[in-house]
């Protein structure tokens, strides 16, 4: 009988573990506890090259992105800037659960499953209780109406007195305003870009959590935390979905290289250093964001916030070793024995 690896969750990190696992023959069972789904999610031309090659084209689906909305170019005011950058940006804008449904459509065990096995891993997705943050700010989620004049190919970013604003298309001429800082309406009042590209806002309709967070435990013997489990990145600079499957790519590739014999702490070191590094490279680009953005006291706080928890991340850093694994293609191979 062999050992089954349960993942939970439904998200970008659970149903590319899953896949991930079931390609190379471990038996895996998927718990999908369901949570709500955001209207729209920008996927980088990055990750759509990651999930493709997790989730290749099938003979019932030729393009995984297929009807998502394209967007190839980034337009941003920031900061003490007087015109804004328009940038190239090769993205597409997804209904997440669209995504996820195609994504676990081809993620889904053609083999009956046998849940009497015993778990001899569990990987984790649902967010953590001990975690090291980096702010309180939060991100008022509202709906919008484009005017005809704006852009059609365009997402626009823009930091004003109190905050920051996102504005992602979703196609026909519909858009999901981010709004950090304070209430959608209220950061408006000082755009001089995204203000500009609207024709009607509805009220914020949902309230999420956009400070940077890390689980202080990333992984012990038969669990490992993937996903918003592992950490949560900033939206102003994250690419959170492209994260969590690199994230995926790393945890897979734990658990296999422990069910085939290799010695567990030293996965499990490997992992945490190899996730805490990344953490730290995006708080670096999160205080240069935040230091640019503007000179109120909510730009203040937030800099200050991002610089109160970096001791304790250096800390943990400190503690690392150096790598003792690589990553080729999808298994972790010992740098001794390369």
């Amino acid at each position: 009988m062999k050992p089954l690896v349960s993942v939970e969750g439904d998200g970008i990190a659970s149903v590319c573990v899953a896949r991930l696992l079931r390609d190379a023959g471990v038996p895996c069972h998927s718990e999908q506890q369901q949570r709500p789904k955001v209207a729209a999610i920008l996927l980088s031309q990055a990750t759509q090259h990651l999930l493709r090659a997790i989730f290749p084209p099938t003979h019932d689906r030729n393009d995984l992105f297929e009807g998502f909305f394209p967007i190839h170019r980034r337009i941003v005011l920031w900061g003490n800037s007087k015109e804004p950058v328009d940038l190239p940006h090769l993205g597409l804008v997804a209904s997440e659960d669209v995504l996820l449904k195609r994504l676990w459509e081809q993620a889904a065990s053609e083999d009956e499953e046998d849940l009497t096995a015993p778990r001899q891993w569990q990987v984790k997705t649902f967010p953590a209780q001990s975690v090291l943050r980096f702010g309180q700010r939060h991100a008022h989620i509202a709906t919008a109406q484009l005017r005809s004049s704006a852009p059609s190919d365009a997402c626009w970013v823009e930091s004003v007195t109190n905050g920051w604003l996102f504005l992602l298309p979703r196609g026909e001429a519909q858009a999901t305003l981010m709004a950090v800082g304070d209430e959608p309406t209220t950061l408006l009042e000082n755009s001089r870009l995204i203000s500009d590209q609207l024709d009607f806002l509805a009220p914020a309709s949902a309230v999420i959590p956009t400070a940077p967070q890390l689980a202080t435990v990333l992984a012990a013997p038969g669990t490992i935390a993937c996903g918003s489990a592992a950490m949560n990145f900033d939206p102003l600079c994250g690419e959170g979905a492209g994260n969590a499957v690199r994230e995926a790519f790393l945890a897979a590739a734990v658990v296999r290289a422990a069910l085939q014999g290799q010695p567990v702490t030293g996965l499990i070191q490997h992992y945490e250093d190899r996730l805490r590094r990344g953490f730290a490279r995006h708080i670096d680009v999160c205080l240069q964001f935040y230091q640019s953005g503007g000179t109120s006291a909510f730009w203040k706080e937030q800099v200050d916030a991002l610089h109160k928890g970096m001791p304790h991340l250096a800390s943990l850093l400190i503690q690392a070793s150096s790598p003792s694994y690589r990553l080729v293609e999808r298994d972790l191979i010992p740098i001794s024995s390369q």
